[in-house]
C-alpha cells in the first residue's frame, strides 16, 4: 500500500490534467464514536460498490482507492474491551 502510494506520488506530475483533477491525497482526524466510525467506514464502502465501472471506454483506468481508518495512536487507552 505505502508503495503505490509513494509511486503515484512521484508520478503525479506526469499525468494527465483530468487524472491529476480526479486524484486526491487526503488526511482527515474526526472525533468520532466508534459506533459512528463504523457507520462512516460502511458507507465509504458502500459508495464504492455502487460506483458503475465503464471498462469499454477509452478514458476508464484502474483507480486505486485505499482507504484506513484507526484511533490516533497514542489516544485510546489499550487494554480488555
Amino acid at each position: 500500500m505505502t508503495e503505490q502510494l509513494q509511486r503515484a506520488m512521484e508520478e503525479r506530475a506526469l499525468l494527465p490534467e483530468a487524472w491529476r483533477n480526479a486524484s486526491e491525497f487526503s488526511d482527515y482526524v474526526l472525533r468520532l464514536t466508534p459506533a459512528k466510525a463504523k457507520r462512516m467506514r460502511e458507507a465509504i464502502h458502500e459508495a464504492i460498490q455502487a460506483t458503475e465501472e465503464d471498462p469499454e471506454s477509452e478514458e476508464s483506468e484502474q483507480l486505486v482507492v485505499q482507504l484506513t481508518a484507526f484511533p490516533l495512536p497514542g489516544t485510546v487507552a489499550v487494554g480488555p474491551s
